[in-house]
This record gives structure tokens, sequence and C-alpha cells, in this order.
């Protein structure tokens, strides 16, 4: 389950097996056959022409030209937790984004043999309306990505869409008529001692993702591989790439990253005092400022409008830890299961039952 969060809810992207790995063609065995036979309204694939005609020949016809083996269900809770159903997508959605006020992005890929396309769909209104975005085209290869895994960085309300491959990052203000690359990710990475891809000496690249605060700051949280004389360890960094200077080192010992729900970056790594750890936000200026300081290893991090959650990496590893008040008191808190989602614009968590339909769920705020 993956959620994006905004300032009237939140949209979750659920996807599920179509059918098992030993599916029965003959006694047609299928879980979602409510919503392929017939095709459902809600199905978006049924507005393209040429996925249309598979799915109207039948279900089993369609099941036979298909790769894929999931579909998608697109789903919003709104801030008074009412869940529903919006739309659904045949074959895999590869990355989504929503801005603070809903508007709301995702790439789903052709669930059919021989189709290697994608399409982009477009939500104004939060998930409730999609329409698909035909003049969308992604930007032109990168001669650094030997593989081109598209993800939405950010989509923001004033219309601006962040987009990265797995090396390179681009905007653009057309909802993806036209793209600028952003950061001459090459020369960066040489700068740095970073090779882009595995080689038998340097420091390779082992993965890249960025972040994007709302006073545009361009951030890198680049993962190394660093050749020591007794092997390879992974180290994981990051860079102010467009501040006061270029390259600028926030951190080079870093555990977790996130952005806030009101856009600022949190980072957590050692301290100035190297036996102690520190909880950090980026300011407006483009320098860390540490707000909590802990004698343990402080591991993940949630960060939503008015909460902070803090898990420990050591010495008490298996809670977590929150904070109402901007780090000035905190409390202990009981275990998060893997299945809990974090609604951060609103400072709760969504739990979804593992043995039931996505329909059944609650909510948690730990106040």
């Amino acid at each position: 389950m993956k959620i994006n969060s905004f300032q009237d809810g939140a949209l979750l992207i659920e996807p599920k097996k179509l059918y098992p790995d030993d599916y029965d063609y003959e006694n047609n065995i299928i879980d979602y056959h409510q919503y392929l036979s017939p095709p459902s309204p809600l199905l978006l694939n049924l507005q393209i022409e040429e996925q249309r005609e598979k799915l109207i020949r039948g279900t089993n016809d369609a099941l036979s030209y298909m790769n894929s083996k999931s579909m998608s269900r697109i789903m919003r809770v709104d801030t008074n937790g009412e869940l529903q159903v919006k739309a659904l997508w045949l074959g895999s959605i590869e990355t989504h984004s929503c801005s603070a006020n809903g508007k709301c992005y995702f790439v789903g890929s052709s669930p059919f043999w021989g189709d290697s396309t994608t399409s982009v769909w477009y939500s104004a209104n939060g998930g409730d309306n999609w329409q698909q975005l035909k003049n969308w085209t992604f930007p032109a290869e990168n001669s650094l990505s030997e593989i081109h895994l598209w993800k939405i960085v950010k989509a923001e309300d004033n219309g601006q869409i962040w987009l990265a491959d797995d090396v390179t990052l681009y905007s653009s203000t057309d909802q993806g008529r036209h793209w600028q690359r952003r950061v001459d990710t090459a020369a960066f990475l040489k700068r740095n001692g970073i090779h882009p891809h595995y080689t038998e000496e340097g420091n390779p690249l082992s993965q890249l993702n960025w972040l994007i605060d709302n006073q545009q700051h361009i951030v890198a949280d680049v993962e190394v591989l660093v050749r020591y004389d007794d092997g390879l360890r992974e180290r994981r960094f990051l860079y102010l790439l467009n501040g006061k200077y270029p390259d600028e080192m926030l951190g080079a010992d870093i555990n977790a990253a996130a952005l806030s729900a009101d856009g600022n970056i949190f980072f957590t790594q050692r301290g100035e005092n190297y036996a102690r750890y520190g909880l950090y936000r980026l300011q407006d200026n483009g320098m860390p400022e540490q707000v909590l300081e802990h004698i343990d290893r402080l591991s993940s991090i949630k960060i939503g409008l008015n909460s902070w959650f803090i898990g420990k990496g050591s010495g008490d590893a298996f809670h977590w830890y929150v904070s109402y008040d901007q780090g000035e008191q905190w409390r202990r808190m009981r275990p998060l299961s893997d299945e809990a989602i974090f609604d951060n614009w609103h400072d709760r968590f969504l739990k979804f039952s593992a043995h039931s339909q996505s329909e059944t769920y609650w909510t948690t705020d730990y106040r």
C-alpha cells in the first residue's frame, strides 16, 4: 500500500494480485472478476482505445494477452476517515505523487504482452476524477542511465512537476510537454568521486533519490558503495546542489531523510559530538539546524504537520518516540506494525487488516 497525503485527504494505491500463480483458466478462478467481466466503469484502461478493445473481448481472452498480474485500486480517504475506491488500473502503477492541494499524478504501465508503453494520469481533485495526459512526453534519454525507472519526485500546487530517472532530475511547468534538466548529474558525481555504475575500481553509486523542499532547495540523497581496504561498505550522503556553495555536503553519515507535510527536509545523522546522534532540519537559508540530540542511533523518521515520530536504531529499537511540540517533549509509544501507513498531513496512521479487503481499516493518532 502506498500513500500520498494532502490537505483534504490522502490518495492510497493498493496493488493486488489479479489471480493466483496457479490460475485455473478452465474454472475461471479470479479475485477481480467483478471488475473485468464486464469491465468496470472505474477501470481507467478503458479510456485507452487499444486496451479497451482487448478488455471487451471477455475476461479470459483479455487475460491471455496480459503480462501483468496485478490490479491497482486507487482510493481516497478524506479528513473524516471515509475511504472510497475512486478508480482502478489494470497493470502496475510505477510512481505517483500529489501536491498539497490535491493535484495528483500517476504513471501506469500497460498490462498486455508486447506493449511497453506507459500512460500518465492527472487528477485536479485528490483522485476523485482522472484524465489521461496525452501530450505528456518523457525527457530524452540520458547517456548516464542504463535503465529508465521514472519517478515523480514531487508535484507542486503551481503546476510544476519534478521527475527523475535513476540518475537525472528534471522539471516541467506544462504537465510534461517540455522538460528542463535541473542537475548536471555527471559533473556532480565526478566532482565527488562517485561512478554512476558499478565498477571494479572507485566508489560506485548504489542509489540516488531527490528531496525538494518548499524553498526549492534541491537535495541529493546519495547511497554509495565506498571502497575500503577490507572491501565495499555502503554509506549515505546528503548534498545541497543549489545552495550558496556547489555540492554542499549536509551530512556524511545519514541514517534517514524525509520531507515533512509542510515541505521541510529532515534527516538523522551523527551529531557534532561523534558519540551522539542528531535530528536535523534544513532551514530556509539552506543551513541544517539540529533540533534533537540523542545518545543512541536515530533511524527512521516520519514528520507530519504537527507530529514527529522517531525510531531508534539501538538502545530501544523496538519502540518509537513521538512529539507534538517540535521536540520539546517526547513520549514512548508502542511499536508500529508493518501494515501501518503514515498520513503526514493529518498526523495519523492508517492500519489495514491483512486478512480482509482494503475497506477494513482504522486510524490511530497516538495522542
